[in-house]
């Protein structure tokens, strides 16, 4: 190392991250084939994970600079060259965040149920009905050896072969095709002593009487059979399918009925779902709503119901869900794409914009760069405050598309907001251990510290505010949400190991002042909070995406290491493209003169 306020950015270095990037495809790749069961709808899942988690974290790098900019917070200067090396990653982010775009508008995935437009249609043909349901047969015959779900004697879990649904669909023959309308009649029967009535004729009633039968159910199947990959897409139908469940507990109320019927519900069956689940106090508490949906969800076809009738005939569509039918005008694919291009825009200009002013203002000094600065801060600040929530919504709260949380943007920014910092640290004392920046010292990590401790708190203040609210009100179009990531077994650990993780840990561990200056507790506490913070967006996607088609296994391990590799090869460039310290920055010697 020549001069301590110029980082070099070694071959060696560069072939560690590269290595790291090769080494997570390959162990990507090599989990796809040891276990061909993983759908492409859980390798979308974690690229888009992983996407948001390192664009998130780059974002925020540039939010860190601009804020302090604007706050005259001069303590920064001597690390501000570390978020800004963070924000380089922007242009790469957006470019990847752009892939899933582009599968999202051509089809190249299903990670969000809203962009099967048929079920946003009240009404189709019957030729257009049956086509829809062949295609989703297809896909599931292609898919699948068998289906997860066999709660209801099996009756769900059989497979079907595409000649059998073509037979169910021409020939009104039920088989394995039977439709879903044929079993809830079944369970009606039981329940009311034998006076409900017959699937078929249930389903007619509901088609052309109520409009809009089973729509919450079948939208599930919808979405998740497109996807052309059975595994991944039965379990994300699963995973929507629980949500429709849950909305479906609503209809018990004073207006049940009328409720019930314009959704196309059994009613009768929801007052079975709700016996059971007052055993345990609270419906999404009790662990059958996901089991349930899991074995009702992907076999809903209602066109042999329509057998008789001429192909242009126009029919109530029973796929129809109301609920992503009025959200349409936000959560459709154009709107989408432009909101994207917008984001891209934003972001892209804001990052070259400052990134240009600081690098000018090294070279140049003065204040002109200095006052060019803290006006592009000034727009970045109120245009991120905008699109960090609107991004959130976006690409993370419409994959659960029937729920919603205004809390949603600020605690999705939190959280990249706390895992920023804890790059930002660990980078500062790789940098000081290599023999860079001697000037920093053990109060600009303090104040670091500070944030993390802070900002932990923070988020666990939106995390408690979002979670107390919707268990107290106990309403299913809420807690459907928090039913997928607490009420079902399958995420209920990882859901208490990131609450644990990413309060507790940090709150304990750095509640003192001297912990925060501690160089090995820094490091450690900063890596655990990566690591936990990247499981919170993990929780945030992959129920919605995959259901419980998932796990930590090579695919999802490779794929963060890759990102990782990519994330530092990039962030590494920008720590050696600018002097590590603005020394022509006006708040340099308060920087250096800094205490805490």
């Amino acid at each position: 190392m020549g001069n301590s306020n110029h980082f070099a950015f070694t071959g060696q270095q560069r072939r560690v991250f590269i290595g790291l990037l090769v080494v997570g495809v390959l162990a990507a790749v090599a989990g796809l084939l040891i276990n061909q069961e993983i759908s492409m709808q859980r390798v979308w899942a974690n690229f888009l994970v992983n996407t948001i988690f390192f664009l998130g974290i780059s974002l925020l790098g540039l939010f860190f600079v601009a804020t302090h900019t604007m706050a005259y917070g001069g303590w920064h200067i001597l690390v501000r060259r570390i978020p800004e090396a963070l924000s380089t990653f922007i242009p790469v982010g957006v470019g990847l965040l752009g892939i899933v775009v582009a599968g999202t508008l051509f089809g190249g995935h299903h990670l969000y149920h809203w962009t099967d437009t048929f079920i946003t249609q009240d009404t189709v043909t019957v030729g257009e009905l049956r086509a829809y349901e062949e295609d989703l047969m297809h896909h599931h015959g292609a898919g699948h050896g068998e289906d997860h779900g066999d709660d209801h004697d099996g009756e769900h879990g059989e497979h079907h072969e595409e000649d059998d649904a073509h037979a169910a669909l021409s020939h009104g023959a039920q088989g394995n095709g039977r439709t879903l309308l044929a079993s809830l009649s079944q369970d009606d029967d039981q329940l009311h002593g034998g006076d409900g009535h017959d699937g078929s004729a249930h389903g007619a009633d509901s088609a052309t009487d109520d409009g809009h039968a089973d729509d919450h159910a079948a939208s599930g199947e919808s979405h998740s059979q497109s996807d052309g990959d059975g595994h991944g897409s039965q379990a994300h139908g699963a995973a929507h399918g629980q949500a429709h469940d849950d909305h479906n507990h609503s209809a018990l109320d004073e207006e049940g009925v009328q409720w019930g019927g314009e959704h196309g519900m059994d009613v009768g069956h929801d007052a079975e779902h709700l016996a059971h689940g007052m055993e345990g106090d609270y419906v999404w508490y009790s662990g059958k709503v996901s089991d349930q949906a899991e074995a009702h969800h992907g076999q809903e076809y209602y066109a042999a119901q329509f057998a008789g009738q001429a192909e242009d005939t126009r029919i109530e569509n029973p796929h129809f869900d109301t609920l992503i039918a009025h959200k349409k005008g936000f959560l459709n694919k154009g709107f989408f794409g432009i909101r994207f291009l917008v984001y891209a825009l934003i972001w892209i200009g804001c990052f070259y914009a400052i990134r240009r002013a600081s690098v000018r203002e090294d070279k140049e000094g003065g204040l002109k760069w200095y006052n060019n600065s803290r006006k592009w801060s000034a727009a970045f600040m109120v245009l991120f405050g905008i699109t960090s929530s609107t991004m959130a919504w976006d690409f993370l709260m419409s994959i659960d598309s029937h729920w919603f949380s205004t809390m949603y943007g600020w605690y999705n920014a939190a959280s990249l907001w706390v895992a920023c910092v804890a790059v930002t640290t660990l980078l500062l004392i790789y940098l000081k251990n290599q023999g860079y920046m001697p000037q920093a010292n053990e109060n600009h990590l303090h104040d670091l510290g500070k944030y993390l401790f802070g900002f932990s708190v923070f988020w666990t203040y939106l995390w408690f505010s979002q979670y107390m609210l919707i268990w107290y009100a106990n309403l299913p179009e809420e807690t459907m949400y928090f039913h997928a990531r607490n009420g079902d077994p399958v995420y209920r650990t990882l859901f208490f190991v990131n609450l644990g993780m990413n309060f507790f840990v940090p709150l304990l561990v750095l509640i003192t002042r001297n912990a925060k200056r501690k160089v090995a507790l820094m490091t450690g506490m900063a890596a655990s909070l990566v690591v936990t913070h990247w499981l919170d967006i993990f929780l945030e996607g992959m129920p919605g995406t995959v259901g419980d088609a998932w796990s930590i296994g090579l695919l999802e391990i490779g794929m963060l290491l890759a990102f990782a590799g990519l994330f530092l090869l990039v962030v590494f460039r920008g720590l050696a493209q600018a002097s590590l310290v603005p020394q022509k920055h006006p708040f340099y010697l308060e920087s250096v003169t800094h205490h805490t």
